[in-house]
C-alpha cells in the first residue's frame, strides 16, 4: 500500500477475491466503501476472514465477472490480477459487461474493447512489480487495474 498514490481518493472501489487488496487499502483510507466481488465460496470465505476494524466499510457479493457489472457509478473498479492472463476474447468480455501484454496491447484491447476507453496513462510505482493503468470512460468514472 506504500506504493498507491495518498493523493487519489476514490470513496468506493469494487474489488475481488477474498478481500486482500480492499482490505490493505481500507487500513490506509479510512474514508472508502468498499464491493468486495467474486464467486459465492470466495466472497464467503472472505467475509470470515475481513478484519473487525474495517468489516464495517467492505461488502462482500457474490458476482462472475464475465456477466454484467450489476455495481453502477463507483469510483473505482478495481480489477487486480485477472485481465494479464485471460484470452483476448474473455478479457473483453470483462471490459465489455489473457495473456501478458505490453502497453501498446492494453491500449488497443480498450480502444477494441470499446472506443468509449480513453487510456490516459500507465505508471509503475517505484518499488513495485505493478503498473497502474488510468483509463477514462467518457469522462464518467475511472477504472484503474493493478497488473
Amino acid at each position: 500500500m506504500d506504493k498507491y498514490p495518498k493523493s487519489e481518493e476514490p470513496t468506493e472501489t469494487v474489488g475481488g477475491s477474498e478481500g486482500q487488496a480492499c482490505t490493505a487499502i481500507a487500513h490506509e483510507f479510512s474514508n472508502l466503501e468498499f464491493i468486495v466481488q467474486d464467486f459465492q465460496p470466495v466472497v464467503n470465505q472472505g467475509k470470515s476472514r475481513v478484519p473487525a476494524d474495517v468489516a464495517g466499510r467492505i461488502t462482500f457479493m457474490a458476482h462472475d465477472f464475465l456477466t454484467q457489472q450489476p455495481v453502477r457509478n463507483a469510483d473505482v473498479y478495481l480489477l487486480r490480477q485477472i485481465l494479464h492472463n485471460w484470452s483476448t476474447d474473455l478479457t473483453m468480455k470483462v471490459l465489455q459487461n489473457s495473456h501478458e501484454r505490453g502497453l501498446d496491447d492494453w491500449k488497443n484491447l480498450f480502444k477494441t474493447a470499446d472506443p468509449r476507453f480513453n487510456f490516459q496513462e500507465a505508471k509503475q510505482p517505484a518499488g513495485s512489480t505493478l503498473w497502474i493503468m488510468t483509463v477514462q470512460w467518457e469522462g464518467q468514472w475511472l477504472v484503474r487495474f493493478g497488473c
